[in-house]
C-alpha cells in the first residue's frame, strides 16, 4: 500500500505544533462488475452469475441489518449496525429523537486480519 506524508494540527489542541502522519494514497476502485470477473477466474462460474449472487448480497444486508442481526461473512468479519446517541434525564424521555446517527460496522475477522499483516508500505513523495 502506497502512502505519503501530510502535516496535520491537533484538533482537540489548537495551540499544539503540527505534526506530519502517513496517509494512505488510493488508486482507484473496482466496480462489482470487476470483482465478478476476478472471482470468476478461480471458479467455475460465470461473471454474470457472480454478479448476481452479489447483487443480490447486496439487496438483502440492509434488510438483515435493519432487523437487529449482525452478518457473519465466515473469517473475513461481521456486519452489524451501531448509532450515535443523546441522553435524556429520565428512561420514559428515551425515544427514536435520541438516535442521531446509524452506520455499519465492519469488524475484521481472523482471516482478514491474517492477510492485512503482508501488508506492505511504500512512501510515495508528493
Amino acid at each position: 500500500m502506497m502512502y505519503t506524508v501530510v502535516q496535520r494540527q491537533d484538533p482537540t489542541d489548537r495551540s499544539a505544533p503540527a505534526k506530519f502522519f502517513p496517509a494512505p494514497i488510493w488508486t482507484g476502485e473496482v466496480t462489482l462488475r470487476q470483482l465478478a470477473e476476478r472471482i470468476s477466474k478461480s471458479c467455475t462460474l460465470t461473471p454474470s452469475d457472480i454478479a448476481a449472487v452479489l447483487e443480490s448480497f447486496l439487496a438483502e444486508v440492509p434488510d438483515v441489518l435493519l432487523n437487529g442481526q449482525s452478518v457473519r461473512l465466515g473469517d473475513f468479519g461481521i456486519l452489524r449496525l451501531t448509532f450515535k446517541a443523546s441522553g435524556s434525564d429520565t428512561e420514559e424521555e428515551v425515544g427514536r429523537a435520541n438516535i442521531q446517527h446509524v452506520r455499519v460496522v465492519f469488524r475484521s475477522g481472523v482471516e482478514l486480519k491474517r492477510q492485512l499483516q503482508k501488508a506492505e508500505f511504500k512512501r510515495v513523495k508528493k
